[in-house]
């Protein structure tokens, strides 16, 4: 079962990386991401509104209470 949850993300375009943005989604797990293969970091991975599936740091995911 996913969670319902409020993410804050970085959207790349192009060569750059626009500001944050925000929007509600859904959580499905948390995985690893690899940065030039020196080291890993933890991620959430949520699915968005629209279908998109985004990865963003655990600091800028808040699950909503029941």
């Amino acid at each position: 079962m996913f969670r319902k949850c409020h993410v804050r993300y970085y959207k790349f375009v192009g060569v750059g990386i626009e500001p944050y943005h925000e929007a509600d989604g859904l959580f499905h797990q948390w995985g690893q991401q690899a940065f030039e293969e020196s080291f890993s970091y933890t991620v959430g991975i949520v699915e968005l509104a629209d279908g998109t599936i985004i990865t963003a740091e655990p600091g800028d995911i808040k699950f909503e209470t029941v």
